[in-house]
């Protein structure tokens, strides 16, 4: 079965728990909790930095709890999955949402923010797919971009422990930096969060969540080298179209 389809499996299935689960504000209970919660932060500290914006568009919105948060006059929220997009709309209705896929060449407007969180591991060509994306950021525009880190050795060690392994595509930083900087973008920030053990058991998940939180800590002590790399277990990064 292709990643894609393995996303839209796993999404469809949680649609109805995905906001309750990750964005109700409560402290992660384990390490999938804790991801996606450190990314939302990161995505939060990141808008603040961008500032007021124009327009902003979501490529895997799902329930839309991300760019509920922009506050861009126009804001869209595109997803393949029905069951999302459907749940999106029901909370925030506020927003244009709608059932689209990036690689299908149906949308042509720019936008000076586009965000992509938790997508580009489930795509089978990740080259095309940021040409998809990166055609819809606006001249100085923004793109807001998180990658699971092939490099991590936490990660490497959660696939050993029976995680994700074949269920999405992890990247090398410099691989993503490199392409999006061949097509004219500029690594404003890029921001790490780690895993400290394999697996999310109950029994490990406070050891696991304390050093996790200390790793994060030491990321900012120790910069943006070769340990560094091997720790972090995601990145998300701010890219500026130059």
């Amino acid at each position: 079965m292709k990643l894609e389809e393995n996303a839209l499996l796993r999404h469809d299935h949680l649609s109805g728990e995905w906001s309750d689960r990750y964005y109700a504000g409560r402290f992660p209970r384990n390490m999938d909790e804790y991801d996606i919660w450190k990314r939302h932060r990161l995505y939060l500290e990141f808008l603040e930095r961008i500032g007021p914006l124009g327009s902003a568009l979501e490529v895997g919105c799902g329930t839309g709890d991300n760019i509920a948060k922009c506050t861009a006059a126009v804001r869209l929220g595109i997803d393949v999955s029905e069951r999302m997009i459907k749940n999106a709309g029901q909370v925030h209705k506020d927003i244009e949402f709608s059932v689209m896929d990036i690689l299908d060449g149906s949308l042509t407007t720019v936008y000076d923010v586009v965000i992509c969180l938790g997508v580009i591991q489930y795509v089978s060509d990740h080259r095309r797919f940021l040409d998809a994306v990166v055609e819809r950021v606006a001249d100085n525009g923004y793109l807001v971009l998180s990658f699971p880190n092939k490099n991590s050795l936490f990660r490497q060690m959660h696939y050993l422990g029976g995680g994700t392994a074949g269920k999405q595509k992890d990247h090398l930083k410099d691989e993503i930096c490199g392409l999006l900087e061949e097509r004219g973008f500029i690594a404003e920030r890029l921001r790490a969060h780690s895993s400290a053990l394999p697996g999310t058991s109950r029994l490990l998940a406070p050891f696991n969540l304390l050093a996790t939180f200390a790793l994060d800590g030491w990321y900012s002590v120790i910069g943006d080298g070769a340990l560094a790399d091997r720790l972090a277990y995601s990145y998300l990064g701010l890219f500026r179209k130059s």
